[in-house]
């Protein structure tokens, strides 16, 4: 059995729903997959190490960040919400990962800071992360990757108007 690259929506759902769009569908279900392609293969480098893929990018995220980082830029940066965000923090300071620390100008907020511990582990994990990222996009060439960029853009900035009608 050959899987259907790209996938394809069922174009009768036009005929039933006003409202379809099947190349818009067509979109929806190529990013989803590409997501859930992605995850598994990227999770597969990281679960020996115990990371999940937002762990991971928290950590990414902290190790490439000057100083301290509060849990609500962490949640923005990453387009999730706060509570996903604390218990990725949880379980990330339980192993010694991240340290949290009250905010010298407001005790009601938290820094976060990348530990060692956790600069050793991405020093160590970075190598293969980065040649399998590189490995995902090698069927598109420079240019090709930055208009990819540019188009995946164009869709969040569109994903926030959205989310911003209410």
């Amino acid at each position: 059995m050959t899987t259907e690259i790209p996938r394809r929506a069922d174009r009768a759902l036009e005929r039933e729903f006003p409202q379809a769009d099947s190349l818009a569908s067509d979109c929806v279900i190529n990013l989803w997959r590409t997501h859930a392609m992605i995850s598994e293969v990227m999770g597969r480098l990281l679960r020996p190490h115990d990371l999940t893929l937002t762990g991971f990018r928290v950590l990414m995220m902290l190790r490439t960040s000057p100083g301290t980082t509060t849990p609500a830029e962490i949640a923005d940066r990453l387009g999730s919400a706060r509570a996903t965000v604390t218990g990725v923090l949880d379980s990330l300071e339980k192993r010694g990962l991240v340290r949290r620390r009250p905010h010298p100008d407001d005790g009601r907020r938290l820094q976060v800071q990348i530990s060692d511990r956790a600069r050793d582990l991405l020093d160590g994990l970075l190598p293969a992360y980065f040649t399998r990222e590189r490995e995902t996009v090698a069927a598109l060439g420079p240019e090709r990757q930055e208009q990819l960029v540019q188009l995946l853009g164009d869709v969040q900035r569109g994903l926030v108007d959205v989310g911003s009608d209410g």
